[in-house]
């Protein structure tokens, strides 16, 4: 459990919700969402972390980019005892799911195995199976992401802060925070996953006026009215 924000505005964001909960949910809402997008945290396989280099590498994420985003250290165990969870998944269905997981098409054809492949099994994988779309057989997808933004709430609740608050704007927060401890706005955009420099420009400068902001004129008649 994480220390509680009593109140503070958005961009303090960063670690102060209470999050608890089965299946990683804490993983989820704090400190992967930071740098990832919430849908790009649930589509996470085992396959994708890179606990030696420090980092998350996604090949297929929002707009077809591969992405690398830090892997934080002082998350690892409790990635690793994740991993430990998707295991047992993993083992329940070597003999209660010949169809495995889905993974990409072209990636499928390659390897037909690949479906049973413990590195393709997602990181926070569903609790039921769903038939796939394409073929129509029973497969493991990953956990819903309107639980995880109910268990999102539900943390807020608790924090005792009052403002209305999203995993995206901790997302935001946390772009922020690295922008003014001096990333480059380059390497942001790379991991923010943005097409375009000038979307990150202002998604972050935007929050960034929000923290430096001005002060209202009516301040300055100190007590005149």
């Amino acid at each position: 459990m994480y220390r509680v924000c009593r109140s503070g505005p958005k961009d303090h964001l960063v670690g102060c919700l209470p999050l608890k909960g089965k299946m990683g949910n804490e993983l989820l809402a704090r400190p992967l969402e930071e740098r990832v997008r919430l849908s790009d945290a649930l589509n996470l396989s085992i396959n994708d972390l890179n606990f030696a280099d420090e980092q998350i590498e996604r090949a297929s994420a929002k707009h077809d980019h591969f992405r690398i985003v830090p892997f934080p250290k002082s998350i690892h165990d409790k990635v690793r005892h994740q991993i430990e969870v998707a295991e047992s998944f993993h083992r329940h269905d070597a003999t209660n799911n010949p169809n495995g997981v889905p993974v990409p098409h072209a990636y499928a054809r390659k390897c037909p195995s690949a479906p049973r492949d413990l590195r393709w099994m997602w990181l926070f994988p569903s609790e039921t199976l769903s038939r796939a779309p394409a073929d129509g057989h029973l497969k493991r997808y990953h956990s819903n992401d309107d639980h995880q933004r109910r268990i999102f709430r539900d943390a807020l609740a608790r924090s005792g802060i009052r403002r209305r608050i999203t995993p995206h704007d901790v997302r935001r927060a946390a772009a922020t925070h690295l922008h003014l401890s001096g990333m480059p706005m380059t390497r942001l955009q790379s991991i923010l996953g943005h097409n375009s420099l000038e979307v990150t420009q202002l998604y972050v400068l935007e929050d960034e006026a929000k923290i430096n902001g001005s002060h209202s004129p009516f301040d300055l008649l100190n007590g005149l009215v």
